[in-house]
């Protein structure tokens, strides 16, 4: 029985070392996609009161998200680039903002106003 489990491991042994030193399924630093991000808030323009539930999008694209309790939005993974975010509310006027991602992380505040009656 000795033989045959001797036969197996110098079978096994030189296959898993050629696997483990193939370089072909390495990640090269060069080669990694820079993604970034745009946060942002929205507000009343006018009592600077954070707005919950506004829909932000990404136009052009299918990004779309909403405002969190405090008026934090997100969008990640996104390339370099120029990018329209709209933003709409019931009762407030619709708002674009033009924001060029250039660096890992873009901060931006929008304010909307309401609409008037």
């Amino acid at each position: 029985m000795k033989p045959v489990k001797i036969l197996i491991l110098a079978l096994v042994i030189p296959f898993s070392v050629v696997f483990a030193g193939n370089d072909d399924n390495k990640v090269k630093s060069n080669e990694i996609n820079t993604t970034m991000v745009i946060n942002g808030i929205v507000m009343d323009k006018h009592t600077g009161e954070a707005l919950t539930g506004v829909k932000v999008e990404l136009s052009g694209t299918t990004e779309v998200t909403y405002t969190d309790f405090y008026g934090n939005f997100q969008f990640q993974g996104l390339q370099p680039g120029n990018y329209k975010v709209e933003t709409s509310l019931i009762s407030y006027q619709e708002n674009t903002e033009n924001i060029q991602l250039n660096s890992e992380e873009v901060n931006v505040s929008i304010k909307l106003e309401t609409v008037n009656k």
